[in-house]
């Protein structure tokens, strides 16, 4: 076995640094300017050439005790425990480095990445109508945002030609059923698997392919790639925290029929992101959301929202669902705060999801989504400090605060039946545990109402109980921290 691995890794190399060669962007203008059949490409000189000093990409390097770095062809590696064994073997470690993309890429490589996308474009029926300002932004880049460039665009145009051919020679040529088409394949060889012994914030095309698998945020991007080959509009857009369930999400979008990037396009059983607190799409265009506009307010404070961490980020919000802004008036004792978080409810903490300048004791929250629990936090040398205020906003855009609520109708004793300690399927109480329902209180916390015991796999409390009332079931540690929120209305369940 060991004799197997040692040859297949007999091309590992040292990594030898070179002199990066010049991009002559002056030459592709000159050259892509002769003929006004090339002026789509022309523009894909332009749009490349903008910020490009300023771009890099991050890479995934493998060193030894020494501190050298080994160069592995991941692309040739068999599977995940070949590699393992390997790395454990000659002690190596992973590890990430940012690399300018002057000093990777050349006028050569700039040129076939024009030149393989326009090529896209014009060869389907699906992909010539594409706008130009959408091919610019989602199909020509040769990354998504940050990874390092790969040959992607060439190994999809090879699995994919032979049915996306097909396809285009009838009348159901439709962009939807090209990117069915391509999903259905993807899916035959990759698989979700959350797991992943090689775990690149920026994973390259390389990375996604050695793994066969991925969690939603990896074939996410796996997709977008094939899209892209196919001419097809698409990008990632992040839910960093969902805001009404635990965890976060994210999710490939691409153009429909209708003209506008939206998820969820190849199937047709999902709500899509219209739950999510706040959406972020991933562009290879600079946005400067991080050195322009957030940077200049953090002083010495830690900042707390790794997603907003680069140039290369927007926000989507309201192409996905319902949001509003949210006004606050910033308290006294933290009116020095350069700037205010608001959090979310996940995984039993409040988290921050976005941000806010101090803007003359006023922060305003922008593009908040409705029927979502809000709290304010000011940022602290250590990370956060939670305010009282628990709002939310209503589909008519009206910020409440939960120390309002409680008195809009009189409170009477009620019978709160329940039977889950949150919406996901494996959520159901057990007849021999403990359960405690709990009441959130307008300071933020949680209080202690009763504790019993399930009977035929349901609890019955009888409280005195206001139905806009926010509360939440609890019992051992696992279910403390996955338990959501929830109000009493009409005999149901909402979640929150």
């Amino acid at each position: 076995m060991l004799r197997r691995i040692i040859l297949l890794f007999s091309l590992i190399l040292i990594i030898q640094c070179k002199e990066p060669e010049i991009i002559e962007w002056n030459s592709l203008i000159n050259d892509y300017s002769k003929d006004d059949r090339d002026s789509l490409k022309l523009k894909s000189v332009l749009f490349l050439r903008n910020k490009f000093e300023s771009r890099y990409s991050e890479k995934l390097l493998f060193m030894d005790k020494k501190n050298n770095r080994i160069k592995i062809r991941i692309d040739s590696i068999q599977n995940e425990a070949t590699l393992m064994k390997y790395m454990q073997i000659n002690k190596l470690e992973s590890s990430v480095i940012k690399i300018k993309e002057s000093e990777i890429l050349n006028t050569k490589d700039i040129r076939r990445f024009i030149e393989e996308a326009v090529s896209s474009r014009e060869r389907y029926s699906w992909s010539k109508g594409v706008s130009e300002d959408l091919f610019l932004k989602y199909v020509l880049p040769y990354k998504i945002e940050m990874e390092f460039p790969t040959e992607w665009r060439s190994y999809f145009e090879r699995i994919q030609q032979g049915f996306l051919d097909s396809l285009d020679r009838t009348t159901d040529n439709s962009i939807e059923n090209a990117a069915k088409l391509i999903s259905k394949n993807i899916y035959q060889w990759y698989r979700y698997d959350k797991s992943n012994y090689l775990f690149s914030q920026q994973p390259d095309f390389n990375e996604l392919l050695f793994s066969r698998k991925g969690e939603c945020y990896r074939i996410a991007r796996l997709f977008v790639y094939a899209l892209r080959s196919a001419g097809i509009p698409a990008t990632v857009d992040i839910v960093p925290k969902w805001g009404s369930k635990n965890a976060g999400h994210a999710e490939f979008v691409l153009l429909d029929s209708s003209g506008n990037l939206k998820a969820n396009v190849t199937t047709e059983h999902k709500q899509g992101l219209c739950r999510a607190s706040k959406v972020f799409r991933q562009n290879f265009s600079y946005s400067g959301l991080y050195t322009d506009s957030i940077s200049p307010y953090l002083r010495n404070y830690p900042f707390k929202l790794d997603h907003f961490i680069n140039d290369n980020t927007t926000d989507v919000t309201n192409e996905h669902t319902t949001c509003y802004d949210i006004k606050f008036n910033i308290p006294d004792k933290y009116s020095s705060s350069p700037f205010l978080y608001i959090c979310v409810y996940n995984y039993g903490a409040w988290e921050p999801i976005f941000w806010s300048k101090n803007n003359n004791n006023i922060a305003s929250f922008r593009k908040m989504t409705t029927n979502i629990l809000y709290r304010i936090a000011s940022p602290t040398e250590n990370g956060i400090e939670l305010l009282p205020n628990i709002l939310f906003v209503t589909n008519k855009g009206e910020v409440q605060n939960i120390d309002h609520i409680y008195l809009k109708k009189k409170s009477k004793f009620h019978i709160i039946k329940i039977n889950k300690f949150n919406d996901g399927e494996r959520a159901h109480v057990e007849s021999e545990k403990l359960y405690t329902l709990n009441l959130l209180l307008s300071n933020g916390e949680w209080k202690k109402l009763e504790s019993k015991y399930p009977k035929n796999g349901r609890l019955s409390f009888r409280i005195i109980h206001s139905p806009n009332s926010f509360y939440k079931l609890t019992g051992e540690n696992s279910i403390d921290y996955l338990a959501r929120p929830f109000q009493y209305v009409n005999n149901k369940i909402i979640w929150w």
